[in-house]
């Protein structure tokens, strides 16, 4: 005689699929953690690259980058300079993008420029995209290319007047201080001037472009407006007046406030490149007067691996 097979009860089956729930959500975390490893380690290689690109350019040049080339184009006025970011296109496989470039004119807008220019700064380039970062555009409306990645310039850019608020971009004027770090306005700084030593100094750092989408890599600080064309979207100064600089968290924070100060999307904390070439991740709880300390080249500080 032939034995019947019974099929799943209807509690079995729900049994099963509780099963089934409970491993995937035991499971998701480790995804989402594994995901997030690769996608540091894609940053970290990104920093890699742009050191790299710098240390390459130091040594046809004998010297790092300017931060920014500021040249009086038109009135006297030093908008739109190029950018760190600009001088080093032909060591980063960037050699036609740079070759297009005129730099006998300001980088934008129309009017002042050429439509070689206007070509270039819409240029994408994905080793100045974080991964972590699910901010996906990756131009502006004007179609000015981003970068998550910024110049070390000092310990102090800029006292401002005006207060960080929703009329702070309109209230706002720019008052330089002379740049302590490695990148900035018309520098040249050689490894051997590092005085604080290269490993110990900061060279470039993670800084998402907030969510106005102002400028992008190519260009540097306006003449007077501190935001959203300032300097502050291709270096920035760890330390400013308001004491709202250093490393913290930003994702909660209003476009303005994500202007200034290092931060990222990872979990934690952000990358940075010191000037040797090495690309350490420094957690939002270090020192804040460790990491002023290392963001100038001959400020005389003894900063401890953080």
């Amino acid at each position: 005689m032939r034995r019947k097979h019974r099929g799943f009860t209807l509690i079995e089956l729900l049994v099963v699929i509780a099963i089934i729930a409970v491993l995937i959500a035991l499971l998701m975390p480790a995804v989402q953690q594994a995901r997030e490893a690769a996608r540091r380690t894609q940053c970290k290689n990104n920093l890699k690259q742009l050191g790299i690109a710098l240390h390459t350019y130091h040594d046809s040049h004998n010297g790092l980058p300017p931060g920014t080339v500021h040249t009086d184009w038109i009135s006297g006025r030093r908008s739109f300079a190029w950018s760190w970011i600009a001088m080093i296109l032909p060591y980063l496989d960037q050699g036609p993008t740079y070759a297009k470039a005129d730099f006998r004119y300001a980088a934008w807008p129309a009017s002042w420029s050429t439509s070689a220019n206007q070509e270039v700064v819409g240029t994408h380039l994905p080793v100045l995209a974080c991964p972590s970062s699910p901010r996906t555009r990756q131009k502006s409306d004007d179609g000015y290319a981003f970068t998550h990645y910024l110049g070390s310039s000092g310990d102090s850019a800029a006292a401002f007047s005006g207060t960080v608020s929703s009329s702070f971009c309109a209230n706002t004027t720019l008052i330089p201080n002379p740049n302590s770090g490695v990148l900035f306005g018309n520098s040249f700084v050689r490894l051997t001037d590092i005085r604080d030593g290269s490993s110990h100094t900061l060279c470039v750092g993670e800084r998402p472009p907030a969510e106005d989408y102002g400028w992008g890599w190519w260009t540097g600080p306006g003449a007077t407006n501190w935001c959203p064309n300032g300097s502050l979207d291709v270096v920035l100064a760890t330390e400013n007046y308001y004491k709202l600089g250093g490393l913290r968290d930003g994702k909660n924070e209003s476009s303005i406030l994500q202007l200034i100060h290092w931060w990222s999307f990872h979990p934690g904390g952000a990358h940075f490149l010191l000037s040797d070439g090495h690309v350490k991740f420094f957690s939002y709880s270090m020192d804040h007067d460790v990491l002023v300390g290392m963001s100038t080249a001959n400020g005389g500080e003894t900063s401890p691996d953080p």
